[in-house]
C-alpha cells in the first residue's frame, strides 16, 4: 500500500528490507536443514555438512544481514537443490518454517 498511495520506501528502508531477506534465507536453510533430524530424512548429497557449515559461519560471524558471498550463493543454491531439503520444505506443515521461505 505504502508504494501505490505514498513516495514509497526510502533508501534506508529498502536497505533494511534487503538485510532482512538474506537474514531470512540464510535462517530458512538452517531450520530445514535441522529439522531433518526430527523428520527422519536424510540428506542425499555429501556436500550437505559442509553447505551447512557455510550457513553457520555466516550466521555466527554477524554476517548473515550482508549481501551474499559468491561461497554463501552456491552453498545456498546447492542446499536449495538438494532432494532432502526439498523434502524438508514439502513437509513444512510439520515444523516451523517462516512464511516468506521459498
Amino acid at each position: 500500500m505504502r508504494i501505490l498511495h505514498d513516495n514509497g520506501f526510502s533508501p534506508d528502508e529498502l536497505d533494511n528490507q534487503r538485510s532482512l531477506i538474506y537474514s531470512n534465507t540464510i535462517q530458512g536453510m538452517l531450520t530445514m536443514i535441522r529439522a531433518m533430524d526430527n523428520l527422519g530424512v536424510v540428506p542425499k548429497s555429501a556436500k550437505m555438512q559442509r553447505n551447512a557449515s557455510i550457513l553457520r559461519e555466516v550466521v555466527q560471524t554477524d554476517q548473515e544481514y550482508w549481501p551474499f558471498t559468491k561461497e554463501t550463493y552456491e552453498a545456498l543454491k546447492q542446499l536449495w537443490a538438494d532432494e532432502a531439503v526439498q523434502e524438508c520444505f514439502s513437509r513444512r506443515a510439520e515444523y516451523h518454517l517462516h512464511d516468506g521461505v521459498r
